[in-house]
């Protein structure tokens, strides 16, 4: 076949050796100074050499694995500007890689189908959930309301952050619908 660039032995080691460190076919072709669709014909030919591509990838991805390991679990240092100069570097963490790495190697637990999985007991029920962030329910505060000498709807509840502001010539609110009398 005339024009076809000869895929020598020494630019094949290149193009696996590229391929091991970046896990990018066509970066690896460009290395080994051949198109990326004959490396593709050479694999679909040759079942060794397809065999030594599928190598070179899996040590690209157990590269890329210990990387997002590292990251989520030792963390890594980001810069720390103040005044247009750099004054010091902080250590930060991945949860989310600390998370995807859960969910791919305990996926019965910490993936999607092991979450749906899970028994209701397995989670807090959503009372104790909402206490947990907001505190115990208005209920649970009348002892603590009376001992105060407060009346029962003067308990203050927190605002979400992102609540539109009480506009001060709001009209008053009225009673809900199923307390007035007809």
């Amino acid at each position: 076949m005339a024009g076809r660039v000869t895929f020598t032995p020494a630019s094949r080691k290149r193009f696996l050796a590229a391929l091991r460190g970046s896990g990018n076919v066509s970066e690896a072709a460009r290395h080994a100074g051949v198109s990326r669709s004959r490396v593709y014909d050479l694999r679909a030919e040759d079942a060794a050499f397809a065999a030594a591509w599928d190598e070179a990838l899996e040590a690209a991805v157990d590269a890329l694995e210990e990387e997002v390991r590292r990251r989520a679990l030792e963390g890594y240092e980001e810069p720390v500007f103040y005044g247009g100069e750099q004054v010091g570097v902080k250590r930060r963490y991945s949860d989310s890689l600390l998370r995807f790495l859960l969910a791919r190697h305990r996926p019965e637990i910490y993936g999607p189908a092991g979450m749906r999985d899970r028994e209701p007991a397995d989670e807090p029920p959503p009372r104790v959930v909402i206490e947990m962030h907001f505190g115990p329910a208005p209920a649970q505060n009348a002892d603590r309301r009376a001992k105060r000498g407060a009346e029962p709807d003067t308990a203050r509840r927190p605002v979400p952050q992102d609540a539109p502001k009480a506009d001060s010539e709001a009209a008053p609110r009225t009673a809900p619908e199923a307390s007035k009398t007809g």
